[in-house]
């Protein structure tokens, strides 16, 4: 087969390694990544809180899976969603009514203050999406690993990250309904375990996000070796800050 075969189910099983999560789903962009995430979490018809320094990919995502995207301010060392205003923003908006709060990890940095943006969006019922872009084996004591910090995770493998395979996404997550939805929606709503039945009964939020065999055989080569190449990074910065 040329695509959704061998090779995509060994990209994403390495992934999975790779950023110690449970459960890796491949898509075809780091955008359709994160909205097929979120059509996972159900955030159609729903408010979903953002930062407001991101790419437009976010808000791009948050729409086109049917939500509403409402901006919450930045703190300004990390330039990452404050959890000041996360919570002021929640506050002021009717309770049930967010679906899911994005993290962002600008520039591929985890704040010291993720954990805590979890515990606020849970508090309020709300999913905590990590918008992982740029973050592919970030990782942060006390804290953890990009891609394990939220409920569901989105990875980019376009030309400008860690890691390519040209155009690609990832997603990742500890949940095994999430893991299955995001199956589901990608292959355009067909129920994965259903036998011929997933002809015939489809999710109505399902959508093309299926991925060629030959690009994710470049995203699995990808990673056999970044590790080696941000282990390079990180020496160039230890020169840099000496």
């Amino acid at each position: 087969p040329l695509s959704e075969s061998k090779y995509c189910r060994e990209f994403e099983a390495a992934f999975a390694e790779l950023v110690h999560a449970p459960h890796a789903v491949v898509a075809p962009s780091g955008t359709m990544a994160l909205n097929i995430a979120l059509r996972a979490v159900g955030v159609r018809g729903r408010a979903v809180l953002t930062p407001s320094n991101t790419f437009f990919a976010t808000q791009v995502a948050v729409e086109n899976a049917g939500g509403r995207c409402v901006m919450a301010d930045c703190e300004p060392e990390f330039m990452q969603l404050c959890p000041k205003a996360l919570r002021a923003q929640l506050e002021a908006l009717p309770r049930g009514s967010v679906a899911a709060v994005v993290l962002v990890h600008v520039g591929g940095l985890i704040a010291p203050f993720a954990g805590e943006l979890r515990a606020i969006a849970h508090e309020y019922g709300a999913k905590l999406v990590e918008d992982a872009a740029h973050a592919h084996s970030s990782y942060l004591d006390g804290v953890g690993w990009a891609g394990t910090i939220g409920d569901i995770a989105a990875f980019s493998f376009f030309p400008t990250k860690v890691m390519t395979m040209g155009e690609g996404g990832m997603i990742t997550t500890s949940s095994e309904s999430l893991h299955q939805a995001c199956r589901e929606i990608k292959n355009f709503g067909c129920d994965v375990s259903g036998g011929s039945s997933r002809f015939v009964c489809a999710r109505g939020d399902g959508t093309n996000g299926r991925v060629p065999e030959l690009s994710a055989l470049l995203g699995l080569l990808e990673c056999r070796r970044v590790r080696e190449r941000v282990a390079r990074r990180q020496a160039l910065v230890a020169e840099y800050v000496k």
